[in-house]
């Protein structure tokens, strides 16, 4: 990442999207982030939220341009807001990824709103239906979910960091479900690096984990206050063939990794118990079927079915 760009560099990358209502603040607050200019994560999120980024009563959602939908989800990350990042990956309401996917995409689309059930096909001078530009998420997935990270320092993956962010979302809203595994692989220079880990929202985790000939990796796991990490059984503290214990930082187990296939197992704290949408926002209140509240009352809602009280109910 590139963390020195001056400000007015970023201006000259946004400014080209200007005429697109207030969509690109999110994307600027992301861009300012990767690139150094809010260095101080408490100025990231107060631009983040100027963006209008998800930061709303009812509805967790993504409004940007290109440039910084690319870089959305790895800043949420970065900041400590991965709850919301995952969450904004499995938004189905437009704009969102799956919203697209819902329509009948088989490719990734130019714009948000290429095409919507509201509005039909979006403006034909730039509306491209194989774009790869939103598709970029991808790099989210792969960096930040399943944690295969490029070590800077050393190119072609000669060294690089394994650090997975599994899905610990202490609330599911809008009828989404809980990722409870990854399993990702890199065929960098060196070879196939593999990353898959299982975390269903109980109390443990598991990582397995391959790091090619002639390589090394370092590993950044969260580990719980007063829990262990442990591979294959042994407790990394104690000693295992191919991986040296650093220490702890911020809350992570780090440990350098020889090449092999290792498989941790490691306490991640309490058992997440999800609450649902009817005890965080009251029984009566009305919502769609993608689980999205729309009101207060059914009789000022257009025809269709909705969910309230539990049950679907048709009007």
């Amino acid at each position: 990442m590139i963390r020195k760009a001056a400000l007015a560099d970023i201006d000259a990358i946004t400014s080209i999207y200007d005429h697109i209502h207030t969509a690109e603040e999110s994307g600027e607050a992301a861009i300012g982030w990767i690139r150094g200019v809010y260095p101080e994560r408490e100025t990231a999120l107060a631009a983040l939220a100027r963006g209008d980024l998800f930061v709303q009563t009812d509805e967790v959602r993504g409004e940007s341009v290109v440039v910084g939908t690319a870089i959305l989800n790895q800043t949420l990350t970065e900041v400590g807001l991965n709850n919301e990042a995952y969450t904004l990956l499995l938004q189905r309401n437009d704009p969102s990824w799956l919203y697209s996917i819902d329509q009948g995409a088989t490719t990734i689309w130019e714009r948000w709103n290429s095409y919507t059930v509201a509005n039909g096909y979006g403006p034909v001078s730039m509306n491209s239906f194989n774009h790869y530009a939103y598709g970029i998420v991808a790099e989210w997935m792969y960096r930040y979910m399943a944690g295969i990270v490029p070590d800077e320092a050393n190119a072609g993956f000669r060294h690089f960091i394994l650090a997975p962010n599994p899905d610990r979302r202490p609330t599911l809203l809008y009828s989404q479900k809980r990722i409870t595994s990854v399993d990702a692989q890199h065929w960098s220079p060196v070879g196939a690096i593999k990353a898959a880990w299982q975390c269903d929202g109980g109390d443990e985790m598991t990582y397995v984990v391959t790091v090619p000939a002639n390589t090394t990796a370092t590993l950044y796991i969260p580990v719980a206050e007063g829990l262990s990490l442990m591979e294959s059984g042994k407790d990394v503290t104690e000693g295992v063939e191919g991986v040296q214990y650093q220490g702890m930082e911020d809350g992570k187990a780090v440990c350098l990794l020889g090449s092999g296939t290792y498989s941790f197992t490691v306490g991640v704290g309490t058992k997440i118990t999800s609450a649902n949408e009817a005890e965080l926002k009251g029984a009566g209140k009305v919502y769609n079927l993608s689980g999205m509240y729309v009101g207060e009352e059914l009789k000022s809602q257009p025809r269709g079915i909705y969910l309230q009280d539990g049950k679907k109910t048709a009007k």
